[in-house]
């Protein structure tokens, strides 16, 4: 489940709330994000998702850039 993206569900406040996954949904840990907010997993901690935003994380297979 690392590195794939998904959706948030239940808005994440107070640093917990729910994300689909395909046909899954999960109960997620990240910064606070509404509903609709589009996700990537960065970890697990037994069946609740770490996330951040998918916009914050280099795309799969891409090296973020590099510093001057």
């Amino acid at each position: 489940l690392i590195g794939e993206t998904g959706v948030v569900t239940l808005s994440i406040s107070g640093g917990t709330g729910r994300v689909r996954l395909g046909d899954s949904e999960w109960q997620a840990e990240g910064c606070d994000l509404p509903a609709g907010e589009r996700v990537r997993v960065t970890g697990a901690r037994g069946t609740v998702l770490l996330v951040e935003p998918a916009a914050s994380l280099p795309p799969p297979g891409n090296p973020p850039p590099s510093l001057p």
